[in-house]
């Protein structure tokens, strides 16, 4: 007998507390949004489906396309946490993450503007996009751009993947797929 009461007693130390049809483990949600998704079984579930509709959609994507998706879903999630523990602002913030999900393979990279910013994507830590003299790879590298930097302005040329940039004092050309506009709180591009 005692030996069934300390089988059960170790079963339910280990099953999960809370709605456990989100995408993340609430046992470590540690932030108001996180706690409130938790919580709700309704935002579980749009936790849950827009992480299927992430992970497919990332799984379908290689190369820069693929940082480019992670560090959006990246920025969300900063976002995300602006809403706290509203669960009206949290559920906004998931029906729209869906619906861009859904669109992201159907829009292709928004067009530039001359004096869009811009900020670095898809760099790995150890990484720098390259600054280069002209629009080719074996162009001479005049200055580098750290990852995820902004304050990158494109200055209203593109040559095929190429673009004019002008970053602290350098200008010249780097590779669009490194680049995305940078956009304010709710502002999608």
């Amino acid at each position: 007998m005692i030996r069934i009461l300390l089988i059960c007693f170790l079963c339910f130390l280990v099953m999960p507390l809370g709605a456990d049809a989100q995408s993340f483990d609430c046992r470590k949600a540690k932030y108001p949004d996180e706690r409130a998704i938790c919580n709700n079984s309704q935002l579980a579930e749009f936790d849950v489906q827009m992480s299927n509709e992430f992970y497919r959609l990332l799984n379908s994507l290689t190369g820069l396309s693929r940082a480019r998706l992670s560090s959006e879903q990246g920025e969300w999630l900063h976002e995300r946490r602006y809403c706290g523990s509203n669960v009206f602002c949290l559920r906004a913030r998931y029906q729209e993450r869906i619906d861009e999900l859904g669109a992201y393979a159907l829009v292709p990279a928004p067009p530039l503007s001359k004096g869009t910013e811009l900020r670095a994507v898809g760099i790995l830590a150890n990484e720098v996009l390259n600054i280069r003299e002209y629009p080719t790879d074996q162009s001479h590298i005049i200055d580098i751009i750290p990852p995820n930097a902004t304050g990158i302005v494109y200055l209203g040329e593109t040559q095929g993947q190429w673009i004019f940039v002008q970053y602290e004092r350098s200008t010249g050309w780097v590779d669009r797929n490194f680049v995305m506009p940078v956009t304010s709180r709710g502002e999608h591009f």
